[in-house]
Formats: structure tokens, C-alpha cells, sequence
């Protein structure tokens, strides 16, 4: 969810934004009323009464879309989805992703350089959030 919210910040607010994400919590929560509609009808509560899940970044990402055209489409993640650029570029996400854990850099913007040729990732620059 903060790879997302950041990634719509660095764009300009009247840009139309399509976010492809194998997170089936925030494409569902997002896309269908059944949920993200539901959720704040009900005081931040689930169907089973319990406190939804990252509310602070949900309300974030609402503020967010409500400047921005943002449109949130499910793929499959783990190269299963049919479509191959997807899978491709999903991998890469995921790998980077690791990187970022593994690497401690969670607090900031960075940008990495891929590599097809080994499939490793280097810092290339960052910036403290």
C-alpha cells in the first residue's frame, strides 16, 4: 500500500493513473463497494465487526484518488498471470520489493537499475521520506 500511495504522489494531479497490483486486499477493497464503501459506512468496522485492516493507509490512498483518475486492475502475481508483460514486470516489482526489505531502505524513495542479464537490482539513488 505505500509502494501505491507513493507512486501516485509523484505524478501530476491531472494525470490518469492505472495501478496494476497481484494485492487482491487493495484492487478488491478499492474497486469493489462491498468493501471500501461498506467499511466507512460502518465506522472503519469490517462485516465481523473488527477494525479494518490499514485504515490509516486506506484513508491516505482515498485522499489520493480523489485528486488524481486512479484505476486499480488484479493480476495474478508469480509470473501466473496470462498476460506476459505483466508477469514480467510483476516479477521485477517482487524482486525489487525483497530488495527494499531485505536491504532496510523502507523509509525511502530509491531507485533501482534491473538487469536482465543476471536479474539483480542496484541502488542507483534514494531519498529519505
Amino acid at each position: 500500500m505505500l509502494a501505491i500511495i507513493n507512486a501516485i504522489k509523484h505524478y501530476d494531479t491531472h494525470t490518469s493513473i492505472n495501478i496494476i497490483s497481484d494485492s487482491g486486499y487493495v484492487v478488491k477493497g478499492y474497486n469493489h463497494p462491498a468493501y471500501l464503501d461498506r467499511w466507512i459506512q460502518n465506522n472503519w468496522r469490517t462485516s465481523t465487526k473488527s477494525p479494518v485492516l490499514n485504515r490509516d493507509l486506506w484513508e491516505i490512498i482515498l485522499s489520493l484518488t480523489y485528486t488524481y483518475g486512479v484505476k486499480f486492475n488484479l493480476i495474478r502475481g508469480h509470473y501466473k498471470d496470462n498476460n506476459p508483460v505483466h508477469a514480467y514486470w510483476n516479477a521485477i516489482v517482487d524482486r525489487a520489493c525483497t530488495w527494499i526489505m531485505h536491504n532496510h531502505r523502507v523509509e525511502e524513495l530509491v531507485v533501482l537499475r534491473y538487469t536482465m542479464a543476471d536479474k539483480s537490482l542496484t541502488l542507483i539513488n534514494r531519498e529519505v521520506l
